[in-house]
């Protein structure tokens, strides 16, 4: 069963500070393994890797490449526009779930990925859309082919706002509680959200607080750990910051997420290996079974054979016996059940009943 994992603006923030070694590599080819998931591969500083893309999702790296269905039309653009193509830069947009991949080929591209809602992923040329897995068409905006894209209504960014706008969107705030404000307006997810008022030592429960000095102090923990590229894991669930309970990591977040593709996103391919491999396991499980009393039945019978004469006698006796000698034949160590009424006698020899 996959876990979930609720993929935020932080974590976002902190993939994107761990692919900034990336800049100056280039992506050899483009794959796409179902409907919503692409994958670049990349040749960086770290060598050949793969980066999966599933808008409204997340996104996560890894260093093998498992068996791809044939490139839809989709893949087939992207291969011919931006295979080859240099990294120039990769950012977040603000603060949002948005990440903005630019690149050249010699003419310059950039790749936008949002991972709010049901996401998009878009190829622009000269802010023009030219390729787009599906279209979104809203009172704000239309993400389709042919359109100028234009980015989703801002939020408030945490990443780069000033004091007076924090305390503004800290004490205007409509939420039940602190976390809430923190998680929603703020914009850090409920997550670290909790994580930053738990560090300000404040109540979870608190509804709203008139000094702010430690709530912004924590912020700026959280905006420096990022950067860091210090990564933490609390039980299962890896996170970008140290949070209460959680214990440094060797690996990158970008690495572990991996482990947390929704189901539905996973390689269909794979999907067909493994339901194959379930068929196999259990034929071969069967297999065995019957092996096993092929052997038992054939051993049965080498003992009839070897003890014919025995077993034989005991046939012939068991059919003319009278019933209280039939029932007498149960003192024997051997005979393990007597039933007079069927005439039958099951025995034991070399643990194996008759």
């Amino acid at each position: 069963m996959t876990m979930k994992y609720s993929f935020s603006s932080v974590d976002l923030a902190a993939i994107v500070a761990e692919l900034q070694y990336s800049t100056g590599g280039k992506i050899q080819q483009i794959y796409q393994p179902s409907k919503r998931h692409i994958v670049l591969q990349l040749y960086t500083k770290r060598g050949k890797e793969y980066l999966h893309i599933i808008p409204g999702k997340m996104l996560f790296m890894t260093s093998t490449k498992e068996k791809m269905p044939p490139p839809t039309s989709l893949c087939m653009l992207l291969r011919k526009k931006i295979s080859l193509a240099r990294i120039q830069s990769i950012r977040q947009h603000e603060a949002e779930r948005v990440i903005i991949i630019e690149l050249t080929k010699p003419e310059p591209y950039t790749l936008v990925v949002e991972f709010f809602n049901k996401g998009s992923f878009v190829l622009l040329e000269e802010k023009k859309i030219i390729a787009s897995m599906g279209r979104q068409i809203t009172k704000d905006r239309a993400v389709q082919v042919n359109e100028t894209y234009v980015f989703p209504p801002p939020l408030f960014n945490w990443r780069n706002c000033n004091r007076g706008d924090f305390d503004k969107a800290v004490h205007e705030s409509d939420r039940r509680n602190l976390v809430t404000t923190m998680a929603t307006v703020v914009g850090l997810g409920g997550r670290y959200a909790n994580e930053c008022v738990h560090r300000a030592g404040l109540s979870l429960q608190e509804v709203r607080v008139d000094n702010t000095d430690l709530l912004w102090n924590t912020l700026q923990q959280i905006r420096s750990e990022i950067l860091s590229l210090d990564r933490f894991q609390e039980g299962l669930m890896p996170s970008a910051i140290q949070v209460d309970g959680s214990l440094k990591m060797e690996h990158r977040l970008i690495d572990v997420l991996a482990q947390f593709v929704p189901k539905d996103e996973i390689n269909p391919y794979e999907q067909k290996r493994l339901q194959v491999q379930r068929i196999l396991d259990e034929q071969h499980s069967q297999e065995k079974s019957l092996q096993q009393q092929i052997d038992q039945n054939q051993r049965k019978g080498e003992l009839i054979y070897e003890k014919y004469g025995e077993v034989q006698s005991l046939l012939n006796s068991t059919k003319m016996l009278p019933h209280n000698e039939l029932l007498a034949l149960r003192a024997k160590s051997y005979v393990l059940k007597v039933s007079p009424k069927d005439k039958c006698v099951e025995i034991e020899t070399d643990n194996y009943f008759l």
